[in-house]
């Protein structure tokens, strides 16, 4: 006689077990603790999990997508109009937890909807605090993982009766689950402290706000040439002041007599060319941006030179920098040789001018 012996095999998930509290009616009882804080939570572990029907109003937010994530459910009866539920993390494995809240008589009946939150607990966890309880009425708790494909989970639960005290304390305007100590669904209005256009709301150093009139920068900007008749010839061997006197189409604001002012505090970037002929064998010749005081006292100078210079009818030297200048101080072009050089007086007026003393304010 022949024996056959047959066998089946079946998904491993087919004896998976799932957890008691799988779907509403096997909800898990919360107890409500009195006050504000829970300093023993009760750990709650679980996997398995599988997605409740969708006879439910489903949540929006932390990412749930039915009928894939995996949720399980807790419940518990409100003691006073307020109801905080608190998740943290239980085991060494954190978790990524989303939860909403619903009100029903019983898991049987129809449910209300109040919410859902994401992460306003610790870590990834979520925070639900209710406001408008009815006291003895049930409250169902649905928990689930952030990423739809996590069966399992863990979490230290605990609902408390009272507001969140201290540091934790959140006030909600128009959101039934506040993250922060003030919440504010909607637009904010604030009527004291003189409110007027362009102006903002400010603090000090002690919370203390008030409203400010914004401080728009001031645009500063000039450009300026030499006349053709006033190009001078400068004399050996000290440095001498170029007289800028010829206004381009920036204008010459903060400019008079070739020196700029500044009208504030601010960086401010500053360009200058001067042309001249070279009629000597070795001839030195420098030029330079010259930074003095409110009082004309000379406070810095930045400089472009040229040793041994070759005989040329026409030579320009640049230069080019950016400048911290306090309110009050000046900048000027000055410029010098070992020998007499005549600054060029070649070109028509307007912008073929050679010589130039241009600049702006950057902030």
């Amino acid at each position: 006689m022949k024996i056959f012996y047959i066998f089946f095999l079946l998904p491993f998930n087919v004896f998976a077990q799932a957890p008691v509290n799988d779907g509403p009616c096997g909800a898990i009882s919360i107890p409500v603790v009195s006050g504000s804080e829970c300093t023993n939570p009760t750990a709650y572990k679980w996997q398995n999990a599988t997605f409740a029907y969708e006879g439910f109003y489903s949540p929006t937010c932390g990412g749930f997508s039915p009928p894939n994530s995996k949720d399980v459910w807790f419940k518990f009866v409100a003691t006073s109009t307020n109801a905080n539920v608190l998740f943290s993390q239980a085991y060494s494995i954190p978790h990524d937890l989303s939860a909403a809240v619903y009100s029903a008589e019983s898991c049987t009946f129809a449910y209300e909807y109040f919410g859902c939150d994401d992460d306003s607990g610790p870590g990834y966890y979520p925070q639900l605090s209710l406001t408008n309880c009815v006291v003895g009425q049930l409250y169902y708790i649905r928990v689930w993982q952030y990423y739809s494909s996590i069966d399992s989970g863990s979490a230290n639960i605990c609902v408390v009766s009272e507001p969140l005290g201290g540091a934790n304390q959140v006030t909600g305007i128009n959101t039934k689950f506040p993250s922060a100590a003030l919440d504010v669904n909607g637009s904010v209005k604030i009527r004291g402290g003189a409110p007027a256009n362009n102006k903002v709301l400010t603090s000090d150093a002690y919370g203390n706000a008030s409203w400010k009139v914004i401080p728009f920068p001031t645009q500063v900007s000039f450009g300026a040439y030499i006349y053709q008749s006033t190009a001078p010839l400068i004399t050996c061997c000290s440095f001498t002041k170029i007289n800028f006197n010829e206004a381009e189409a920036a204008g010459v604001g903060n400019l008079s007599s070739g020196t700029f002012t500044a009208p504030e505090t601010g960086m401010y970037h500053f360009d200058a060319a001067v042309t001249f002929a070279v009629t000597q064998l070795y001839t030195d010749v420098s030029v330079r941006l010259a930074v003095s005081s409110s009082d004309n006292i000379l406070l810095a100078s930045y400089e472009t030179r040229e040793n041994n210079s070759p005989v040329s009818t026409e030579k320009t030297l640049t230069i080019s920098n950016t400048i911290k200048l306090i309110a009050g101080q000046k900048v000027e072009v000055q410029f010098q040789s070992n020998n007499n050089i005549q600054i060029n007086k070649v070109g028509s007026a307007g912008i073929d001018r050679k010589n130039r003393f241009q600049g702006y304010k950057i902030n």
